[in-house]
This record gives C-alpha cells, structure tokens and sequence, in this order.
C-alpha cells in the first residue's frame, strides 16, 4: 500500500486597520476552527500579540496590535484551481463587542492552484493601533475565508474560519495618560535647548495624569541608555550632570508606571545643553 505524503505552504498576511473593502457590525462563521476539504484551502491563524506603544513626548500611549494570518496550500492537490471571494477579518473584545473589522478586498479573485501554479499570496500592510485606553485589550482575532473551485465541482461557496487568542503584554489598566515634566534651567526661546551655566546642578520635575498614583519615575540619560535613577516615587530629580564619555548635551528622559506596575506607561524628555 503506497502512502501520499502531503505538504504546506505557508503564506503570512499582515492585516491593516485601513485595509481595502467594507466593514460589517458583527462576525460571521463559528468560535472555532472550521474544518477544511482535503483538496481545498487551509487558513490558520499566525502572529496575534498586543502591546503598549508609549508616546515619547509625555502624551496618551496607544495599544498596538499586530495580527496575521496563514494561507496553506496542500502540496499532494494542487491541481485544482480556487479562486478567493471574500477574506475578512475581527478583533474582538472581552464582552464579544468589535474593535477593529475590515474586509480585504484586494484579494478578491487571486487564484490558488491548478493552472496558475500560485500557492500563496501576501498583503503588505501596517497593523492595527488602538487609541482608547479605556477598553480592555481585545482577546480574540478571527478570520474568514471564502473560495469557489473554478470547476465547478464541488458547487457553491466553501468556508473556512480560524481564530486565535491575542497574547498580550499590556500593563494592567487603568494606564497613566500624561507626563509632563520640566527644568529648572532657564529657557532659552522654543526652538532652543536649555543651556547649563558655571557646572550647576540640574533640577527635575516630573508629574504624571491617569493610572493608579502613587506613581513611580525612572531617570534616564538617552543618549548614553544610562539609568540616572532607578525606579521610585520621587518625582524631583536632582543631577550633577555627569554621565561615561562626558558629552556635551544630554536627552535626559523621565519613564513613569502606576502604583504596582511593572512597566513604563508614559514618558517624556528633556534636551539640555551641558557645556
């Protein structure tokens, strides 16, 4: 008895928050994976991961999302031509309401298979970015495919749905939304970095909105990537502004977290000239 021995081929589609076609209000196909004919096409979810994207200038960070998904080819049936009619795609949060849903319709009509020889397709695109803090992080990343056999045989519309938990690296909420902070350095216009005069000590303040106070700092010289100080609620920061390899200006940049946080949530940064 011989054995057929099949293969995959593996295609990654990057998903866009502006990506072609129109949006539906909710998502069609089951929870869980839908099983796929022998001889027909594959889709199996890749990379889903969310994450805090902090705004380097002290403003409300946003939840970056990347997404993905599979396109597989079995190698013992090409020979039957497939033709896409519809992939669309959800982001779904914890109570099932919908943060991000698009329809790629640039992949209307690319074929798979038998006389094309095409065993894969990609899409490039950004990824999806959340700006409300508010909701929690979505749980869920769905996907449906729709294809035809060009022969006619099997008839119809075939489905194929996959999903995927999103692996999230987000703090835990509510997240700090602002961080100013200042210099006790005279200002020199807009447009120009405060100059230290005569070796002074610098003084720092930073003060944080949002999240769980008491809020924690961190002080950090950027050019260099030297920890100033180390985490703690002392939002004053004094600096004799020494630093290794002596330079002449300095991006010292404040990091701030909720109270029982583990990561930064905002930052901001100063420029100052040091000799």
């Amino acid at each position: 008895m011989s054995v057929t021995r099949f293969r995959v081929f593996i295609v990654s589609v990057w998903l866009i928050s502006t990506a072609c076609g129109h949006e539906s209000s909710t998502p069609t196909g089951p929870s869980s994976p839908t099983p796929t004919r022998p001889d027909g096409l594959v889709l199996d979810v890749g990379t889903t991961a969310a994450s805090l994207s902090i705004d380097r200038s002290g403003g409300p960070g946003l939840i970056h999302y990347r997404l993905c998904y599979n396109i597989l080819v079995v190698e013992g049936a090409p020979y039957t031509t497939k033709t896409i009619q519809h992939v669309e795609y959800w982001v779904i949060g914890t109570d099932g309401s919908i943060y991000e849903n698009k329809v790629h319709g640039s992949s209307l009509g690319e074929k798979f298979g038998g006389v094309t020889g095409v065993l894969g397709f990609g899409c490039k695109s950004s990824d999806f970015d959340d700006r409300d803090l508010t909701r929690p992080t979505a749980v869920t990343y769905r996907v449906r495919l729709e294809y035809t056999f060009d022969g006619g045989s099997p008839s119809g519309i075939q489905v194929v749905t996959a999903e995927k938990a999103i692996a999230s690296s987000v703090p835990v909420r509510p997240l700090m939304t602002r961080l100013t902070m200042t210099t006790d350095l005279p200002s020199r216009g807009p447009d120009l970095p405060p100059r230290r005069t005569d070796n002074r000590q610098i003084t720092f303040t930073a003060a944080g909105e949002g999240g769980r106070p008491p809020y924690q700092y961190q002080w950090r010289h950027a050019n260099r990537n030297v920890v100033l100080r180390d985490w703690s609620q002392e939002s004053r920061f004094v600096w004799d502004g020494v630093v290794p390899g002596d330079p002449s200006d300095a991006n010292v940049t404040v990091l701030a977290r909720s109270a029982g946080g583990s990561e930064a949530e905002v930052m901001n940064n100063i420029i100052v000239i040091l000799r």
